[in-house]
């Protein structure tokens, strides 16, 4: 498998705003993006046990489509070879890879560990049948590969 480019974009709010946290992991096929979001100053702490982080998102940016209909995004993607993007987001994708950076200390191996599970498994080891799921069934999919992960199995 191709290198990795591993990049933090970090979308500092002020005031009253959470901010996003971007892990984009890249590879010769694509991205895989793990998002938190950071709580804003002086807000009340919803998410007690992680400091008031929760996840922001689980997405991918491909080449082609992964999904029945897809449609590539308006505008060029830097993430993806040639600029021509599918991308999709799973909102709750991201909260037990957060769970798990934060009981690690916050460390961004974690995530970079996980990105990396989920480019192998969505870009490497599937089979073009595989690609072209309905949304549900991809979300779905994504979603069991971060609990399997966590769970070890």
């Amino acid at each position: 498998m191709s290198d990795f480019t591993r990049k933090i974009v970090d979308d500092q709010a002020e005031g009253e705003r959470s901010s996003l946290v971007h892990y984009l992991l890249t590879g010769e096929h694509g991205t895989i993006e793990v998002l938190f979001m950071r709580p804003p100053e002086n807000a009340p702490l919803l998410w007690q046990e992680t400091g008031g982080w929760h996840g922001g998102g689980l997405a991918y940016h491909a080449p082609f489509p992964y999904q029945v209909g897809q449609e590539p995004r308006e505008t060029p993607c830097e993430y993806v070879p040639g600029g021509q993007c599918f991308y999709d987001v799973s909102y709750t994708g991201s909260e037990s890879i957060l769970r798990q950076w934060w009981d690690a200390g916050r460390d961004d191996d974690v995530v970079w560990r996980a990105a990396e599970l989920l480019y192998r498994e969505f870009f490497v080891d599937m089979t073009p049948e595989e690609h072209l799921r309905t949304p549900e069934e991809f979300l779905e999919a994504l979603a069991k590969l971060v609990d399997d992960e966590e769970t070890g199995k």
